[in-house]
């Protein structure tokens, strides 16, 4: 069999992005033909993000974090996962990426043109891509994708009550 499975990462969630949001992304795999390709898998995995559990929606399939078990794809065929992670990122300058790769395409057949289960940490880069294209969020293979978050300070609210019994002048500081 000969297939070619292609993978794009894209965020849901529109910015900003800060400490402590929920974010959402989608996965979204196509076969491009022509034969089928059974047993696929894509692994998702996450930087400076702490995945929501019961948070997922696939198309076909299951997900058990950080692996989502697609099964058979035929020509033409395309599915999709979305997930949703808390940013949790230690500090601001904290790397936020999220990253997804075909894993494995069964025993029967191969890819045209990629090398899945090649670069499933996220964080170096394949032999035929430079760190600069990881780092960016951007890649050389149809079979994996990464985006990574730009990170900004959470908003914080200040309310202070004027009026009625609680005219006390007392602050309080709301964090989303």
């Amino acid at each position: 069999y000969q297939f070619d499975v292609e993978l794009d990462k894209s965020i849901i969630t529109p910015g900003p992005y800060f400490i402590g949001r929920i974010v959402e992304f989608q996965i979204f795999v196509e076969n491009k033909g022509p034969d089928p390709v059974n047993d696929l898998e894509v692994t998702d995995t996450a930087t400076g993000l702490t995945y929501v559990s019961g948070s997922e929606v696939a198309t076909q399939g299951t997900y058990t974090n950080p692996l989502w078990e697609i099964g058979t794809l035929t020509s033409g065929q395309s599915e999709t996962l979305n997930i949703k992670y808390k940013i949790t990122a230690a500090s601001l300058t904290d790397p936020v990426f999220n990253f997804a790769e075909v894993t494995d395409d069964g025993d029967f057949g191969s890819d045209i043109d990629s090398n899945p289960g090649d670069n499933t940490s996220g964080t170096g880069a394949d032999d035929e891509e430079d760190d600069a294209d990881l780092i960016s969020g951007t890649n050389t293979h149809d079979e994996e994708d990464g985006v990574p978050l730009k990170i900004v300070a959470g908003p914080d609210i200040a309310i202070t009550k004027t009026a009625g019994d609680a005219a006390d002048n007392e602050t309080f500081i709301i964090n989303e």
